[in-house]
């Protein structure tokens, strides 16, 4: 049995796509290109994985892994989240990182920036 849509998620996404797009007019005449080549799965993926140009290793404990893991349905549920496709463990940890470094970047003050790419 299928479950209704619930509404008030599917227009708070578009809100934030339509945030998302005027920032950025490009984005629209891309993903249309993109999406009229009907894409499968693994392509709509691919871009995401794409974007992530330097890849790092570190080391976690099961502890941090189990957190993570618990907190995937939690963000899979946030329609500004819906957008990046299938949420997975890395994706939670990659947004803990983004939020805990915005906030040791305020603590900074204006002695830290964001570095820019090279």
């Amino acid at each position: 049995m299928s479950r209704p849509v619930d509404m008030a998620r599917v227009l708070a996404a578009e809100q934030t796509i339509a945030e998302a797009l005027a920032l950025r007019p490009d984005l629209a005449g891309r993903t249309a290109a993109f999406l009229s080549s009907d894409p499968d799965a693994e392509a709509l993926e691919e871009p995401m994985a794409d974007r992530f140009d330097k890849p790092t290793q570190i080391r976690l404990d099961a502890d941090i892994l189990t957190r993570a893991d618990a907190l995937v349905p939690f963000v899979a549920s946030k329609p500004e989240f819906q957008a990046i496709g299938r949420v997975t463990r890395a994706s939670v940890l990659r947004l803990a990182m983004l939020r805990g470094l915005a906030e040791l970047e305020a603590e900074g003050g204006k002695g830290t920036k964001p570095r820019k790419k090279s």
